[in-house]
């Protein structure tokens, strides 16, 4: 394109500098546009004309539908201009949101990679420059390929984005429900440290999983269960501990049932249950075992965690499951106040 055309449209490489570039926490000084409209767009410009760009714009926002209370609400402090993530189509966090739940996505599986990842792209294209290369180099070290929140889920989310970020470790409050179905804190509001690596949805809710230094093991956290986050000044540890054991197959072990060392469970179980159990467990966790001894019945081996999440799921579904004598005592064990 001509210089001269450049110029006309200098106005909107302006906006489209602050989009890119900037954010609620970070702003560009009037010299840094005047530099980035000639390297980058062959622009040149004053001072003046800059500032008058950014209230014409101010302006403009101002009367399609977003409002501040601040007289200039492009100043982001004395000397620098941003576009806040307010006056964004769709804030920053909550891209980042979206592109955690598409990535995890289970409900389509018909979208070919090829789909998902322009879907991917296009969202990502929106966040400004430097969220966009913490976003990359976020899904550069956790790769998963498959996979009711309100309030305070939010808040909380971000907190643990600006860990990963900038790889910190996090601390909270973990919680768990009361026979009533309230909510209240375990371990008499002791709060737990651990170091934050991926965050994935998985039916209907968000999960984060997390390196602990005490036990040296990944653990899963529901993240509507997370009460006062706060981001530590320490360092993240852990990452050889997620290299190893992140695949794309965790969710089916870790999140579906929770922490723990996956084990091979033999269970015969009633021919209607087949699409809860595959639906459950997915078929990557699944193998089919020849089984002809009872009509309407069949067997797999199911490769999961023998927590006590698990066991009472089998254990809601006495008489249609039938488990091996192992797996049996393993259950008189987790949950000795059963009758089996």
């Amino acid at each position: 394109m001509a210089r001269s055309a450049n110029q006309k449209l200098k106005i909107m490489y302006v906006n489209k500098i602050l989009l890119d570039r900037t954010d609620d926490t970070k702003g560009l000084k009037t010299n840094e546009i005047i530099d980035i409209l000639e390297r980058n767009y062959g622009i040149t410009a004053e001072r003046k004309s800059i500032a008058t760009d950014i209230h014409a714009l101010e302006s403009f926002y101002e009367e399609n539908g977003y409002i501040s209370d601040k007289e200039h609400p492009f100043c982001l402090k004395k000397g620098y201009y941003a576009i806040p993530d307010a006056f964004r189509s769709i804030s920053p966090l909550f891209v980042r949101v979206l592109s955690d739940m598409l990535t995890c996505s289970q409900t389509i599986p018909t979208l070919k990679s090829k789909d998902k990842s322009q879907l991917l792209n296009s969202l990502e294209n929106l966040l400004p420059e430097e969220k966009k290369k913490a976003l990359a180099r976020y899904k550069a070290t956790i790769k998963l390929e498959r996979v009711k929140q309100s309030g305070d889920f939010i808040k909380t989310i971000e907190k643990i984005y600006k860990a990963i970020d900038e790889n910190k470790k996090i601390s909270f409050q973990y919680c768990t429900y009361t026979p009533k179905g309230e909510l209240v804190v375990k371990r008499n509001g002791e709060k737990v440290e651990v170091s934050p690596w991926a965050s994935i949805w998985n039916e209907g809710r968000h999960y984060i999983i997390c390196y602990t230094d005490k036990d040296d093991i990944l653990k899963t956290y529901r993240t509507d269960k997370i009460v006062n986050v706060t981001v530590s000044d320490n360092a993240r540890t852990g990452l050889e501990k997620v290299k190893e054991e992140i695949k794309p197959d965790y969710l089916e072990t870790h999140v579906q049932m929770f922490s723990g060392t996956p084990e091979k469970v033999e269970v015969i179980f009633e021919d209607s249950l087949s699409n809860a159990i595959y639906d459950r467990f997915g078929n990557e966790s699944i193998t089919p075992i020849p089984y002809f001894e009872k009509e309407g019945y069949s067997k797999v081996c199911l490769t999961v965690p023998l927590t006590r999440q698990f066991l009472a799921w089998l254990l809601s579904l006495k008489g249609k499951i039938i488990v091996s004598e192992k797996t049996m005592q393993k259950m008189r064990e987790i949950l000795p106040e059963q009758t089996f």
